[in-house]
This record gives C-alpha cells, sequence and structure tokens, in this order.
C-alpha cells in the first residue's frame, strides 16, 4: 500500500448519509468538501464543543422577549438555523471523512 498524498483523508460512511450530504450540499450550490474541511475548522476552534441546536434555542428564548425587535428576532432565527445545520453536519462529518479516505485508499491502489 502506497502512502497517503497530503491532504488526503480516510472516510467511511453510510452511503446514505453521505448521497444525502452531497445533495444538500449540491441543492445549495456549495461543494460537499469545503462544507467539511468548514466543519472540521469549527470542530477545532471549539474543542469539539460545537453549540448543539438545544443550546442555540435556549439561547434564543432568552434573548427574545416583548423587547427584542424584529430584527433581532430574525437575525436570532438565522443563528439558530446555521446552528442546527452545523449539528447535523457534525453528526455525519465522522462517518463521512471515513468512507471519503476509504475511497481515496481505494482510488490510491
Amino acid at each position: 500500500m502506497s502512502p497517503a498524498r497530503a491532504g488526503a483523508f480516510n472516510a467511511n460512511f453510510a452511503p446514505d448519509t453521505l448521497e444525502a450530504f452531497k445533495k444538500h450540499c449540491k441543492d445549495n450550490g456549495k461543494q460537499y468538501t469545503k462544507v467539511l474541511e468548514k466543519l472540521a475548522e469549527i470542530y477545532l476552534r471549539t474543542d469539539g464543543a460545537i453549540l448543539t441546536a438545544e443550546d442555540a434555542t435556549r439561547s434564543i428564548k432568552a434573548l427574545s422577549g416583548p423587547s427584542t425587535s424584529n430584527d433581532t428576532q430574525d437575525l436570532l432565527q438565522r443563528i439558530l438555523k446555521v446552528e442546527q445545520e452545523a449539528e447535523i453536519g457534525y453528526s455525519h462529518l465522522e462517518a463521512l471523512i471515513e468512507d471519503l479516505a476509504a475511497r481515496v485508499e481505494d482510488l490510491e491502489k
């Protein structure tokens, strides 16, 4: 077996998860490898402590109230959506990385 090239990784994702992730990225005009890279950067930057959707919901509820403007409420809802999407991506990241690495390994053979 030849050594992996720099930047290559080994992944073994559930095929349905991988295809759903790739389709979601494509439907949103994103390269799934770039999305994975961003998820990995967030994971490293937060030392693995990515904010969960439940944490974000609690934060929004704590911040929202009668004095919260519509613009602020809209912004909080957008933040929640981004954080939920990041959590979904994170939950599939490890499996996707394993699948992609397996594919790279197969190609290198």
